[in-house]
C-alpha cells in the first residue's frame, strides 16, 4: 500500500501547475483544466503576463484577460475575435499556448 500512496503523489506533483512551483513541461503535456480559476493559473504558468516580481494584473481578472488576448495576438487590431473569456477564446489561447 505503501508504494502505491507514493506513486500517486509523485504523479500528483509532477503535475503540478500553480505558480510558485510545477514543471512547464507537465503544465503544457495535461490537458487544460475546465475551472475558470485553474484554466487561468494553467495559462498562466505557460504565458505569464506579469514582469516575474508581482506586478501586472491578477491572474484570472479580467484585466488578466485583456493583456493575455493582446499578447498572444487572439483578436485583432480593432478586437475583432471571439469574446474575451469565452468557449471560443479559451480554445484560441489553448491552442496558441500549446503550439509554442
Amino acid at each position: 500500500m505503501g508504494c502505491l500512496v507514493f506513486a500517486l503523489s509523485s504523479c500528483e506533483s509532477s503535475m503540478d501547475v500553480s505558480r510558485e512551483g510545477g514543471d512547464l513541461t507537465a503544465a503544457r503535456g495535461k490537458v487544460a483544466p475546465k475551472d475558470w480559476d485553474e484554466w487561468a493559473l494553467w495559462a498562466d504558468k505557460l504565458h505569464a503576463t506579469g514582469d516575474g516580481q508581482g506586478h501586472g494584473p491578477d491572474v484570472g481578472s479580467d484585466e488578466w484577460a485583456q493583456v493575455l488576448d493582446r499578447q498572444l495576438n487572439i483578436s485583432d487590431q480593432s478586437g475583432h475575435g471571439p469574446d474575451v473569456g469565452s468557449v471560443e477564446w479559451r480554445s484560441a489561447v489553448e491552442a496558441r499556448l500549446l503550439k509554442r
